[in-house]
């Protein structure tokens, strides 16, 4: 099955949370089939958000890696191995190339406003959830919006889905 087909049933098979999904899946799709390509190639997602969605973070981490089906991912937190994200940029990409040496790619949910989010666009790879302003090869959230977090909750669902399906290669890539 084509990646684009999988994620279109996926969110049309869902219940009434997601179907707002219908309206940006032409957004998600090539950017959840580009950074899941990461993934199978074994680099380790390191989760950086704002304050304001630390709850998502915990909440992220707590779900993807408790399935008994599938192997263990490699999503980790910035904070968890130790690094500050206001360290100075290009000392903090060298020692994550080190502790990292199959690769690694930013995963940031957040406010444009939160400093961390310079140490995530330093690498053009980023995979970026960005509340109240727009990057190129990112999702645009609205923190107006009285649904976002149930929003946050419906993205985790739709992007665990698609991991299973390309780690048990049920999509093409």
């Amino acid at each position: 099955m084509e990646f684009a087909s999988f994620v279109k049933e996926y969110i049309r098979s869902g219940d009434y949370s997601m179907n707002w999904l219908e309206n940006v899946k032409n957004e998600i799709t090539p950017l959840f089939k580009s950074r899941l390509k990461y993934l199978l190639n074994g680099s380790t997602f390191i989760i950086v958000t704002d304050t304001k969605r630390t709850w998502f973070k915990e909440y992220f981490l707590a779900n993807i890696n408790s399935k008994d089906t599938r192997p263990f991912l490699p999503f980790v937190s910035i904070d968890f191995i130790g690094i500050n994200p206001n360290d100075d940029i290009g000392s903090t990409n060298d020692l994550l190339s080190l502790m990292f040496p199959n690769g690694y790619i930013f995963f940031y949910i957040g406010d444009s406003f939160d400093t961390r989010l310079n140490l995530v666009k330093s690498k053009n790879d980023s995979f970026i959830w960005l509340f109240d302003d727009n990057l190129s090869n990112s999702l645009y959230l609205s923190s107006n919006d009285n649904e976002a977090d149930i929003k946050l909750i419906t993205l985790f669902k739709l992007f665990d889905a698609c991991v299973d399906s390309v780690i048990f290669s049920r999509v093409n890539l």
